[in-house]
């Protein structure tokens, strides 16, 4: 049976549950973050409401992370939440199931069967990695992904978590700050934060509602690194600026009188070579922006904005100044006109022009990742409506050498194609249950 070792979400209990009557046998897989067995675990459903409770203790304790996966009695997921182990290490999941039957189950692990009557608990220690037993593989389907949700109480305390993900073995060598509450002074911002080896955390419109992303500062950067703060005062605060200067540590203000002179900054920050190819995308909106975000800081594009209808003055003088061997146009002709283009050809008729959007944002966001197919395993997902968590989780998704894809609760039909083609097989899910239902990513992983 192959173990996995020293992973986040490694498998370290992997049961089959199946009604003692004659039907197909559903499948519960159990992973926690950390190497030690999950126990004690109890498999109660009701009948009469299809409810399913399966709650155990992790022996690691408190504060890890444990996932639990359903498969429905065919292999389509049925379920996937996560949770965190509270006192005592224990966890507890609570969901709706057609496939919820009553009776004694059986639980197959590692060749050992063991009969739990049904509302009774049974113990486990051990486990496989994909949740398969050795002595009866044929019989337990595989997940088409593993899924890690990074979440926090709101989108300030998501950015810190993300950052914690980012780096969980190594302290950061800076920070950058932006605008929980707006978008546009970050935009391009994760070029800079990647080039720095930061970790982008949401602030505030004070000291007291950013208590939280300072306390994470000051527990994992030393005073000698610097802090960039994207925008002006209206984005970050004078008196965050002051607060934490007052700390110690020197803070670096990128902003200017608007959002495009801003991102003038941000992009002159990157110092790139002559002959990078660049990205230009809306200044009107996030999602373009945020979409290839990822694949531009790995690939070290700078990200400029603009308005619709015309070149700007100063993105123009920029495709003079380093004249880019190709300049990928993020977005459909509703945000980024075609007029663009020809007075990019103008400027310089032997630049390569790609343009990558699609109907909406959605279509946009799996074209990017289509385009730029990075040879990798892992895929992180993001609200397309909405911007915190695909901004703070763009320079983690870059770390992992991922792309960027927004999704919304209603139909991911186009982005499982894509996790399907590309063969992924993990999972990044940015945000909670308010950006992202758990149905949600139950149809984007199911079979």
């Amino acid at each position: 049976m192959k173990r996995v070792k020293n992973k986040v979400l490694a498998a370290i209990m992997s049961a089959m549950i199946f009604s003692s009557l004659t039907m197909a046998r559903p499948l519960v897989r159990v992973y926690a973050s950390e190497a030690n067995p999950i126990n004690n675990v109890t498999i109660n459903t009701n009948i009469s409401t299809n409810q399913v409770t399966i709650q155990g203790s992790i022996t690691s304790g408190s504060g890890k992370n444990v996932t639990i996966q359903v498969l429905d009695p065919n292999g389509s997921i049925d379920y996937i939440g996560q949770t965190v182990s509270s006192e005592n290490g224990k966890f507890i999941f609570t969901f709706k199931s057609n496939n919820a039957v009553s009776g004694s189950y059986n639980a197959k692990i590692g060749g050992e069967e063991v009969t739990a009557p049904y509302q009774q608990a049974f113990s486990f220690s051990g486990g496989s990695s994909g949740g398969r037993d050795s002595s009866d593989s044929s019989k337990v389907p595989s997940p088409t992904a593993n899924f890690q949700r990074i979440s926090g109480a709101d989108r300030m305390a998501t950015s810190i978590a993300i950052a914690k993900e980012q780096f969980s073995s190594k302290q950061p060598d800076a920070v950058v700050l932006a605008s929980g509450n707006d978008f546009p002074d970050a935009l391009g911002g994760s070029g800079l934060a990647y080039k720095n080896n930061a970790p982008i955390l949401l602030v505030g419109n004070s000291v007291n509602d950013s208590k939280a992303v300072f306390d994470y500062i000051a527990n994992n950067l030393s005073k000698d690194k610097k802090i960039y703060a994207l925008g002006g005062t209206a984005s970050v605060s004078q008196e965050i600026f002051n607060y934490m200067t007052a700390q110690g540590y020197n803070l670096i203000r990128i902003g200017g009188k608007d959002r495009y002179e801003t991102n003038k900054k941000i992009v002159d920050n990157l110092n790139v070579d002559k002959g990078t190819p660049i990205v230009i995308t809306s200044g009107n909106n996030f999602a373009d922006a945020l979409s290839i975000s990822s694949i531009a800081s790995i690939k070290g594009y700078p990200i400029l904005i603009n308005d619709k209808d015309n070149l700007m003055a100063n993105v123009g003088n920029y495709i003079t100044s380093i004249q880019p061997s190709t300049i990928y146009v993020v977005g459909g002709t509703g945000v980024i006109s075609a007029n663009i283009e020809t007075q990019i050809k103008n400027l310089n008729g032997n630049i390569n022009i790609i343009r990558l959007g699609g109907q909406d944002r959605y279509e946009t966001s799996t074209l990017i990742a289509e385009k730029f197919n990075l040879n990798t395993n892992i895929i992180t997902i993001a609200s397309g409506l909405n911007f915190p968590d695909a901004l703070s989780g763009s320079v983690l998704a870059a770390r992992k050498n991922s792309s960027v894809l927004l999704v919304d609760n209603n139909d991911v039909s186009r982005q499982k194609q894509l996790l399907n083609k590309q063969k992924i097989t993990n999972v990044i899910v940015l945000g909670g249950e308010g950006s992202i239902k758990s149905s949600t990513v139950n149809s984007l992983l199911e079979k």
